[in-house]
């Protein structure tokens, strides 16, 4: 889906987002397809000390796709978070 939205877009890096009941997306950076152009970019970003994902994606024109399923970006913090998780998975 990612790789379609990346070239559909014509973009330099396509990132999943998720839509919670109310309907805010939410981006998932983690999740991303990136085209080797923009490795001197993230280097430089990086190096500057930078480490707010959104601006440099917005930087470098990113684009998204909204993932319905929010579930599936769930993440745990603590090990009472995993434990729900996993009795979710199961």
């Amino acid at each position: 889906v990612l790789a379609h939205t990346l070239k559909k877009q014509g973009s330099h890096i396509a990132y999943a987002s998720s839509q919670d009941p109310s309907g805010k997306i939410w981006a998932q950076p983690v999740f991303c397809l990136m085209k080797r152009e923009v490795v001197d970019s993230l280097e430089q970003f990086l190096a500057d000390g930078q480490r707010k994902i959104d601006r440099w994606f917005a930087s470098q024109n990113a684009c998204t796709t909204v993932f319905q399923n929010e579930s599936a970006f769930a993440n745990a913090n603590t090990p009472d978070e995993l434990a729900q998780l996993e009795k979710f998975t199961n």
